[in-house]
């Protein structure tokens, strides 16, 4: 007679569970504090994802966040050799998609809102006119690639 746990399908679903919870604690699942941005760089000023012309990718940015200490750790995936891996302190983390930093020069403040990236300027803003942060999906269809780091890559 067969029991409950011996049922294939209870042992199928049994190591999906096991691998979606591998994945959320080690990837960048739904347990994880990692939350990256893709930027685009658009060929119209003030473009709006649904608008853009000729979108070109930027380098995107990954960010750690540590809801204790209240700070964030950012970097560019696939340059952490090479580029800055920056840390802010002067931050608000209620979790990995909601969270602000104010710069240390005090220019103005970054984060996430609802998963979603923000950034206010004072009067400087390293932000372009013509960049927008779109999806990953969108990211990856997009056409051309601007790497502003591809001159001291190995």
């Amino acid at each position: 007679m067969k029991t409950f746990f011996s049922q294939s399908w209870f042992k199928l679903g049994f190591l999906i569970g096991l691998a979606i919870l591998i994945y959320n604690i080690t990837g960048d699942g739904i347990f994880s504090s990692k939350i990256t941005t893709f930027p685009v760089l658009c060929q119209n000023e003030l473009p709006t994802i649904s608008d853009c012309v000729d979108a070109t990718k930027l380098n995107k940015t990954t960010y750690k966040v540590d809801t204790e200490k209240q700070h964030v750790i950012s970097w560019l995936p696939g340059y952490e050799k090479i580029a800055l891996i920056e840390q802010y302190t002067k931050c608000v983390v209620l979790d990995v998609k909601n969270w602000t930093c104010t710069y240390d020069d005090g220019s103005g403040k970054f984060g996430f809102n609802n998963g979603n990236y923000v950034e206010e300027s004072g009067s400087f803003s390293n932000i372009s006119i013509n960049d927008i942060y779109v999806s990953a999906a969108q990211w990856e269809r997009a056409d051309g690639k601007v790497d502003y780091l591809e001159e001291i890559s190995p």
